[in-house]
């Protein structure tokens, strides 16, 4: 309750350079978790002061990031499927902090958690984008809150000390790991690999397919709460992306 009450003070229409919640709601917790690592035996695996120098043990670091990229990969499909599917090209944009380009998608709405975009299906034909909201349960929402409170600050940091090659602005997005934003290719891989972990027969589904059976699949278990409709293409107008 309380990352929740943290969360509700986000300035969603904000759109100062690098504003977003781990930067702003959650920056005390950033500056604590930094303590606690110092002042804790065990962190002392990744980083200790020595003639009051702050030293990292880059081997150490490294597994973190890969402990990092598994949470990632396990926290996409979640959030992916229950938040209603987004396409590739949206995922790939999918930001935490404000650019110079562009302003975040995720936000706190009226103590919600909340993805905004502004790309349909009809973009690309009619020039004007249309607003969308994802939106989570509970559950979802709190592992959101606590990547963006703990586990982004800490790769944010950690990243340049570890990885030579990294994308500059990877920390501006959601889906990123090791220091690299994740490609339309990542995402498609990581959702065959855990829908096929899950699935009787052993087949795996890709983003093309996910947004094309998560409307019914959303429906059948009263996953949503779509608008009534008795028309028999309910499901196939929503999986199309028309509502969405």
């Amino acid at each position: 309750d309380d990352i929740f009450q943290m969360a509700s003070k986000d300035q969603a229409m904000f759109n100062a350079k690098g504003y977003g919640l781990p930067t702003g709601s959650f920056k005390k917790f950033e500056d604590a978790l930094i303590l606690a690592l110092l002042s804790s035996k065990k962190s002392q695996e990744t980083a200790s002061v020595i003639d009051g120098r702050l030293w990292f043990n880059t081997a150490a670091l490294s597994r973190k990031l890969n402990m990092i990229e598994n949470f990632m990969e396990s926290l996409f499909p979640i959030v992916h499927i229950l938040g209603l599917p987004k396409r590739g090209t949206e995922l790939q944009c999918c930001q935490v902090l404000n650019s110079e380009q562009r302003p975040r998608n995720v936000k706190a709405y009226f103590n919600q958690i909340i993805i905004g975009g502004g790309y349909n299906k009809t973009s690309g034909m009619t020039g004007k984008d249309s607003k969308t909201l994802h939106m989570f349960p509970k559950p979802v929402e709190e592992l959101l809150l606590t990547y963006l409170a703990l586990v982004h600050p800490f790769q944010a940091r950690v990243v340049p000390l570890v990885v030579k090659n990294y994308d500059q602005d990877f920390s501006d997005y959601l889906w990123t790991s090791k220091g690299k934003k994740w490609s339309t290719t990542k995402f498609t891989r990581v959702l065959r690999d855990k829908t096929r972990d899950i699935s009787s027969n052993g087949v795996g589904f890709g983003l093309h397919d996910i947004r094309h059976i998560s409307a019914g699949v959303n429906d059948h278990y009263d996953l949503k709460q779509p608008e009534p409709n008795n028309s028999i293409d309910h499901v196939a107008d929503l999986s199309s992306g028309h509502k969405t």
